[in-house]
């Protein structure tokens, strides 16, 4: 295999992620070429190669068909706006390159501020992403805790192993701890994991 072929396989996998070609990606890419002399459209169709039948593709393709890229650009922000759950990063990518190939002129600087807008709302996720991974560790330690500390008592301490593994209260109070350690647990699992 040619190491240009290995070093296309490399952007490839590094461009993409869960829904397709990354948009900071797009932005980043689309941003160089438009610094180095290229037009918008040919930034955008040199960014499209990197996943032909990804959402930027079905824009070139629709520029093929005979669209204008404003108008394949907006019918295809349409589409992504008009989804049950739109990905806000490309949303907001397609607005950016809509309004920049309605407008015209110097798109370069839209762009570079569309780059500077998704690696701080990237930043953002991950910052979000590792405070909910520390809550959630949290709330595993605290729920843990007391029945670890419970165990212990009744292992070290004859009356209290006798009060709660033999009377009626002792059960209602293991019972009554366990349900609300895991109804804690739950509740608040939900509520960091929602972000």
């Amino acid at each position: 295999m040619t190491s240009r072929r290995r070093a296309g396989r490399r952007v490839r996998r590094l461009a993409r992620s869960d829904g397709g070609i990354d948009c900071l990606f797009v932005a980043e890419t689309i941003g160089r070429r438009l610094r180095a002399g290229s037009t918008l459209l040919e930034a955008i169709r040199h960014t499209s190669r990197v996943e032909p039948r990804g959402w930027l593709g079905t824009v070139m393709t629709d520029v093929r068909n005979g669209e204008s890229l404003a108008s394949a650009l907006e019918s295809r922000l349409d589409h992504e706006s008009s989804r049950r759950r739109p990905d806000g990063d490309r949303v907001l990518t397609l607005r950016v390159l809509s309004l920049a190939a309605r407008i015209g002129g110097e798109p370069s600087r839209h762009i570079e501020s569309l780059s500077n807008t998704l690696r701080s709302r990237r930043t953002a996720r991950a910052d979000r992403i590792s405070q909910a991974s520390t809550a959630l560790a949290s709330i595993r330690l605290l729920t843990w805790l007391p029945i670890v500390c419970a165990l212990w008592m009744i292992g070290d301490d004859p009356e209290v192993r006798h009060l709660l593994v033999a009377t009626p209260i002792g059960w209602t109070c293991i019972s009554l701890g366990v349900g609300f350690n895991l109804i804690g647990r739950r509740w608040t699992s939900r509520l960091v994991t929602r972000q």
